[in-house]
This record gives structure tokens, C-alpha cells and sequence, in this order.
């Protein structure tokens, strides 16, 4: 497959790109440029225009009303951790000392499935040791290999205790549902 190259519009740069980034210069226009041009522009005072749009006031209230529940999860299923304090994926220990929440995986992610954020079932205890595997970044990041990790029959079972309260569909539910 040809991908399609760029010049990159700074003078004195000869580089050919498939993606630029504009920066703001003089010009209302802005200049369209290389990465390495764009790191020197962001040393010097240029700006860039990929910024984030700050939220609306509308939609901070509306995610907040979303996420008012949040804390209460995590409460609890922190205090079931406490109770049995191991990875339900590799049955490491589990760090509940440090943040402990960051233990606690969505079945289903709240993100996207919002129905079922805080539902009581909705969630498993996966470690977050980097060096021996990290089980919730794959169960977050891998969903096509969540149907083969060990705490998959776990989760399943779970999903069953909550998946007709599930409003959004999408490829994660389709996995639970299915295997």
C-alpha cells in the first residue's frame, strides 16, 4: 500500500511526511509541518492548534450526573479486595495499599456502557503489576483475547447477573454474550 507523502511547509525543510501537524505562525493560515519541525516550533513560542476543547459546562454537569455513583462503587468493591485481596486473573497478590481502584476492571467498560457503570457485578479484581503482566491493562486493551484469559469464566458469570440491564450494545458485549 503507497501512502501518500506530504512536503512540510517550513522553509528550509525538505522532509516528506504522511501526517502533519498545523502550528500557528504569523499568518492567519498556519503552516502545515513535520514532527521534527513542530518540536522546534513548540520550543519557540509558536504554537500549536491540536489542543483539546475544554467542556461545555453542559456536558462537565452531564458527566458528573453520569459519574455521581462512582465513588460508592468503588468503595465497596475495594472492600470485597480487602476480604480476598488476589488477582482473579493470575491469583497475585494484589497491591491494595496505592490506589486501590486502579484494581478494580469494568466487565464491561463504563465508558461506553454507562447503563451498567455501577452495577454491583459489573467488575472483577485484575492486578496492575507491570513487571509480572499487568492483567487489567489486557483485559482492557485486549478484548479480542479476553475469551482465553483464566478470569474470563469469572466474568462471564458476572456479565449473566447484569447483561439484560445493559442499554448500549458493542463489540465487548458481543463477546460476553457469545462464548
Amino acid at each position: 500500500m503507497n501512502r501518500k507523502l506530504y512536503d512540510c511547509e517550513m522553509p528550509d525543510c525538505s522532509n516528506k511526511v504522511a501526517i502533519r501537524s498545523t502550528i500557528k505562525t504569523g499568518d492567519s493560515k498556519g503552516k502545515k509541518v513535520c514532527q521534527s519541525c513542530k518540536s522546534k516550533a513548540d520550543g519557540s513560542g509558536l504554537s500549536t492548534t491540536t489542543k483539546l476543547k475544554p467542556f461545555t459546562k453542559k456536558s462537565k454537569d452531564k458527566r458528573s450526573e453520569e459519574r455521581l455513583e462512582l465513588p460508592s462503587f468503588f468503595e465497596v468493591a475495594i472492600e470485597t479486595m480487602h476480604k480476598h485481596p488476589y488477582c482473579d486473573n493470575c491469583n497475585r497478590r494484589l497491591n491494595l495499599g496505592y490506589n486501590p481502584h486502579w484494581n478494580v476492571a469494568h466487565i464491561l467498560p463504563k465508558q461506553r456502557y454507562k447503563s451498567v457503570m455501577t452495577n454491583p457485578s459489573n467488575w472483577i479484581s485484575l492486578c496492575t503489576s507491570k513487571e509480572d503482566g499487568d492483567c487489567h491493562y489486557k483485559f482492557d486493551n485486549n478484548i479480542n483475547d479476553i475469551s482465553k484469559m483464566p478470569c474470563f469464566k469469572l466474568a462471564k458469570e458476572k456479565f449473566e447477573c447484569f447483561k439484560d440491564k445493559v442499554l448500549e450494545k458493542g463489540k465487548i458485549f458481543t463477546i460476553f454474550d457469545e462464548n
